[in-house]
Order: C-alpha cells, then structure tokens, then sequence
C-alpha cells in the first residue's frame, strides 16, 4: 500500500422506522506501526466543521477503532463479539455509546484495505440502531 491514499466510509444505520446511508469519502495517509493499520484522514460535516480522523487495525484483525476529534469527538472501539461504550462528545453536551459488534471481516492487499464491520448501537443506554460499516482505503493512482 502506497502512503497516499484514497478512505471511504459508507454504511447505514437501520432503525425502527428509517435506513439512514453514511457515505464519507477523503483522501489520507496509510502506515504501519508496532503492527498495527493506521489511516489518518479530515472529514468535513454536513454542518461543514472539519474533524481529525484515524483507522486503526489491530495487526492480529481482532480490533478497529475509529477516532474522530474535532468539535464532534468520539472512539468507538470494535471488538468481535463484544460490548465497547464510549462517550461521543458534541457541542451540545456528551452522549454514551454503546457498540455491540456482531460481525468483523477484514481483508487486505497490496493496494486495498477493506474493514467490514456490523454492530449494535446503543445511545445512553437505549438501542437505536442496527448498523454496518465499510471502510476501503486503496493507493493513489
């Protein structure tokens, strides 16, 4: 994998009455660490405010987590088959999440990285959502 590189995140999250799609597409920066997968990116909101982001692979594929700091701030850990609960901090004030991860498949080449993750999601202890989540980050032509 080349050190320039090209993230998308889409997914959705289904609830009880709606299916709501996430697509974030960016350009970033891949390395490798101590074995471990990191993918830096900016992603800018609907409300445009532009958060610092970070993908981080376990080397073993055990764990992901997705770091976002900014005036939106969260880490939501993804463990197969376990519960992760974390604070998603906004400006109005920090909500408690809660990640059940059900399914993990992470595949990976020379020039792409895929992460496919499905999860329960909790919000202050209230389940919201059904979701899954791909992130592909291929090299730059």
């Amino acid at each position: 994998m080349k050190k320039n590189v090209i993230i998308s995140v889409t997914g959705t999250h289904v609830s009880m009455d709606s299916q709501e799609p996430v697509e974030v597409v960016s350009y970033g920066t891949y390395y490798k660490r101590n074995g471990k997968v990191y993918v830096k990116y900016l992603e800018v909101t609907e409300d445009n405010v532009t958060l610092d982001c970070l993908v981080k692979i376990d080397a073993d594929n055990e764990a992901v987590e997705i770091t976002k700091k900014g005036q939106y701030s969260s880490s939501m850990v993804f463990k197969k088959d376990e519960c992760c609960m974390t604070p998603y901090n906004t400006p109005f004030g920090a909500l408690m999440l809660e990640i059940t991860t059900k399914e993990m498949i992470i595949l990976e080449d020379e020039d792409i990285l895929i992460a496919r993750l499905k999860y329960a999601l909790d919000i202050n202890y209230e389940h919201v959502a059904m979701c899954d989540i791909e992130v592909k980050v291929v090299s730059e032509p």
